[in-house]
């Protein structure tokens, strides 16, 4: 059951399928930056963590949409 996602798992993921592409290091912090500017999605802390919470959705659902992405190509299940 898929509750939040945390910028700590996007920042894995970049770096395992992009970090050769980037001149600079992808961090969570540098990746959390771009979640909250760019893409305009409130984070929140959880348990020392940075998450995106469930009351995003829509707007992640928005995102997919917008860039052609199901939700099985983001990490997501939609039944959730």
């Amino acid at each position: 059951d898929l509750r939040h996602i945390s910028i700590m798992d996007i920042t894995r993921e970049l770096q395992k399928h992009y970090g050769g592409e980037y001149e600079r290091n992808i961090t969570a912090k540098w990746v959390g930056g771009i979640v909250r500017r760019r893409l305009q999605i409130r984070t929140q802390k959880s348990n020392g963590v940075y998450i995106i919470p469930v009351a995003q959705r829509p707007r992640l659902e928005r995102l997919f949409e917008r860039y052609g992405l199901t939700d099985r190509e983001a990490g997501t299940d939609k039944a959730a």
